[in-house]
């Protein structure tokens, strides 16, 4: 599929520090949220790319839970390393 899009007319392949300039650059974080039976699953982009981002994605949550009223709210960020079983339950977040 990488292919099929490098022959599209006008697609570049972005360097590496480009793709950091994209989505604000960052790194990703992806957030399970329960309310009230209902889960949502999904990947936010631009959260700084060390440790800060790991703190700025639990305040995510924490809003989350005390602003908007969630039940729960797990993260997991690339800084961290991704845990493979973070979504167990075989959904794909949605990117944000």
């Amino acid at each position: 599929m990488i292919t099929n899009l490098k022959n599209l007319k006008g697609v570049k392949q972005l360097s590496k520090p480009e793709q950091k300039n994209v989505q604000g650059g960052g790194q990703t974080c992806r957030f399970k949220i329960e309310d009230g039976g209902s889960t949502q699953l999904f990947a936010i982009p631009g959260f700084a790319n060390d440790q800060l981002g790991s703190s700025q994605a639990e305040s995510f949550c924490i809003d989350s839970i005390m602003l908007n009223g969630a039940d729960r709210c797990s993260y997991d960020c690339e800084w961290d390393g991704f845990s493979t079983d973070f979504f167990t339950d075989g959904f794909a977040p949605s990117i944000v």
